[in-house]
């Protein structure tokens, strides 16, 4: 049996549905998937755990995906974490001010599949 280290993604959506939906996706791709349901429980998740990844939604209980962003960023032990900002609410501000926080990358659920999304994770863990 192969010995490789498995890619640790933590998963931040208030939406069961999406984050069931997307959990799947990155579970059958080999990853390892933690979600969270809030932006409080996501910073917690993202210290304890330390992931490869991070994708972030924006529009959450108790703490946006701004704050979120802002926190890990602070934080020397998982700073340089690549994000992934992913949200419904496209304008052009808030993918400046993602990107200026130092997401990698603006996605708008609607239009990409989880099998794209997938597909984006696999980018930044080229290394």
């Amino acid at each position: 049996m192969e010995n490789k280290k498995r890619i640790r993604v933590v998963l931040v959506e208030d939406d069961e549905m999406l984050s069931a939906m997307y959990d799947e996706a990155l579970s059958l791709m080999g990853f390892s998937v933690g979600v969270a349901k809030s932006g409080q429980e996501g910073l917690r998740l993202i210290e304890e755990n330390e992931p490869d990844i991070v994708i972030l939604d924006i529009v959450m209980p108790d703490g946006d995906g701004f704050f979120v962003l802002r926190k890990i960023r602070e934080n020397q032990k998982i700073k340089n974490v690549p994000v992934i900002m992913h949200t419904n609410l496209y304008n052009e501000s808030d993918k400046a001010e993602a990107l200026k926080l130092g997401a990698k990358e603006y996605v708008i659920k609607a239009q990409i599949t989880p099998k794209q999304l997938v597909q984006i994770v696999k980018k930044y863990m080229k290394a």
